[in-house]
């Protein structure tokens, strides 16, 4: 018999922590798993000891083999073109998208583009020359698939949930294949989560363990975060307005590069000297694997170079010859002094966007495995000062002696517990991350201008509406095409879906009032609503006008990736006899 309280009320017990949802950092080279276990968050050991899961499936030569995920294979293996690695990079992108041409110039495995904004199918060489086709959400899936068995191995019970992270750069339809990935892997997304949110959630618990914040309404207590993700694919910021456990996002941005490019531009720079070694026209095979290697190398002198003014870079030919070069970090920056200009760039359109001025950051926190590279530290510099950027060797999360590249996996178990209603006797679990949209979202109006309804960096849930009109006289018909991005040329940001509102009555143009709705609920779902009615001086009933059609609802994304097509064809066969203007002149009151 259960007790009840002595007012006579019913309470169900608190969760416990064996019911938290885990937590994944998914990246694009290596990928950590961690949950809110015995009052504070535990990453979890990967295989062969390691910190992190390498991002790669390395697929048998033979149909009955077994496949390795994230471990056990050679470098050499890595580039024969059995293994897939990267496939972050490639999810939600269509064939034609310069990121997939690029990643074909320089990935080792099959990468089948038919250049028509298709999704790309990947193909991993097997025996007999026979291409082991797959996709890149099938590969996530099966490196989701090892990080559950890696958590499920350690707490001894079945992971059914989890927190996933995710860069501020993604799509719609890109978070859309992470949720797919997860249903492959038998995951439940309890939620996905930006990166650097992520490792800002774990920067608030510990301005609130420290005891230096304050209730929200002291709003002098408030501190202003800037945190700087750069890992192996993606560059992230987030502001964070930081009191009493409750964190605001101020400002997203985020790019797609990071360490990759530091790695290849450093690759590309010494391949020109390693060919001359290999002979005339060396076989593709032999040139692959010495590519390999040379990657490997190289990004070991990376490594090196974060610490030490120059670095050699030598491997095995395989023609029974070594490649020896010493490359100093000097070299090393010119060569991406490109990069750190990118990285330079983000910050400052973030920190407009969101409204502040750079000296109102009380600290700037630096995580990724890339953050450690010198040059992203100095080019941070330039914006903050050198003083500032003591923060960068002294945060609150590197003095805690947490490891920054762990950031965000702890981030995402904190939220994974939060989420599932574990709670903490000592409070270190109530904290409140209030999240803000990545990009702006809106609709194509005539001319292909693009109309946002809810603007990058709104405070989620949001809900805002517009009111078009007709282009035409007469027009029976309106397209509704949605798009989310910060362009003013519609057809230059994401496609989201379209649908078409059929029926309208017959009026002349500008008459017909279209209301549309964008709402976006706290799980980051997108709904899109329309409807259609008359002044009442038109056909109204003196109420303000009279529904021509019932309000149509439909969530986004509807249509996948590469399927701008479906919009041309319409555009082609009508022209613009179903577009739509923004309503200039107010709307009649009753």
């Amino acid at each position: 018999m259960i007790d009840e309280p002595p007012d006579g009320s019913t309470a169900l017990p608190a969760p416990l922590e064996s019911s938290a949802a885990i937590g994944i950092d998914l990246g694009t080279s290596s990928s950590a798993v961690a949950v809110w276990r015995n009052g504070r968050v535990e990453v979890f050991q990967c295989p062969e000891d390691r910190k992190s899961l390498p991002a790669y499936v390395l697929f048998s030569d033979t149909p009955t083999g077994i496949n390795k995920v994230g471990g056990g294979a050679s470098e050499d293996e890595l580039w024969s073109g059995r293994a897939i690695f990267g496939a972050k990079k490639l999810v939600g992108r269509t064939d034609t998208d310069p990121i997939v041409q690029s990643c074909r110039e320089k990935y080792p495995f099959l990468i089948e583009s038919l250049g028509i904004g298709l999704k790309p199918f990947l193909g991993a060489r097997g025996s007999n020359n026979i291409w082991r086709s797959t996709t890149p959400e099938e590969i996530l899936a099966l490196q989701l698939m090892e990080l559950r068995a890696i958590a499920e191995f350690h707490l001894g019970r079945i992971v059914r949930s989890a927190v996933v992270t995710v860069p501020v750069c993604f799509s719609r339809f890109q978070l859309m294949t992470i949720e797919r990935a997860c249903v492959m892997a038998g995951l439940q997304v309890a939620r996905l989560m930006p990166e650097p949110t992520a490792a800002g959630l774990v920067y608030a618990q510990m301005i609130q363990q420290q005891g230096i914040s304050a209730p929200v309404s002291a709003s002098a207590a408030e501190k202003l975060a800037l945190i700087f993700n750069m890992g192996a694919g993606y560059c992230d910021v987030a502001i964070t307005a930081t009191a009493g456990g409750v964190s605001q996002i101020r400002g997203l941005a985020g790019e797609a590069f990071g360490g990759e490019e530091l790695l290849q531009n450093l690759v590309s720079y010494l391949v020109s000297e390693m060919i001359p070694q290999l002979g005339h026209s060396p076989a593709k095979a032999a040139l692959a694997i010495a590519t390999g290697r040379l990657r490997f190398a190289a990004e070991r002198a990376m490594h090196a170079l974060s610490i030490e003014p120059d670095a050699l870079v030598e491997m095995e030919l395989g023609n029974g010859q070594i490649f020896s070069r010493s490359v100093t970090r000097e070299v090393f920056e010119d060569l991406n002094a490109g990069v750190f200009a990118r990285c330079s760039s983000l910050v400052v359109g973030c920190l407009r966007d969101a409204d502040v001025e750079p000296v109102a950051i009380s600290d700037v926190i630096a995580v990724g495995g890339a953050s450690s590279v010198p040059g992203v530290k100095e080019a941070l510099e330039k914006i903050f000062g050198a003083r500032k950027m003591e923060a960068l060797l002294h945060n609150q999360i590197q003095s805690s002696g947490i490891d920054t590249s762990e950031a965000a996996a702890r981030g995402a178990a904190l939220e994974g517990a939060i989420m599932s209603g574990v709670t903490d006797p000592n409070g270190s679990l109530d904290l409140l991350t209030i999240q803000a949209m990545a990009s702006s979202v809106g609709v194509a109006l005539l001319g292909g201008e693009f109309q946002p309804i809810l603007h990058k960096n709104s405070m989620i849930p949001a809900r805002r509406d517009v009111v078009v009109t007709t282009s035409r006289d007469n027009q029976r018909d309106a397209l509704i095409v949605v798009y989310e991005g910060e362009s003013k040329n519609a057809r230059s940001n994401h496609l989201l879906g379209f649908f078409k509102l059929a029926g309208l009555p017959a009026a002349p143009k500008g008459v017909p009032l279209i209301t549309v709705c964008v709402d976006v609920d706290a799980s980051n779902v997108l709904r899109v609503m329309a409807g259609a009615c008359l002044p009442k001086d038109c056909g109204g009933d003196g109420s303000g006008g009279v529904a021509a059609l019932e309000l149509r609802e439909v969530r986004m994304p509807t249509v996948d990736d590469g399927h701008d097509w479906c919009v041309e064809a319409l555009w082609n066969k009508h022209g613009d006899s179903m577009d739509v203007v923004l309503l200039q002149q107010p709307v009649p009151m009753s």
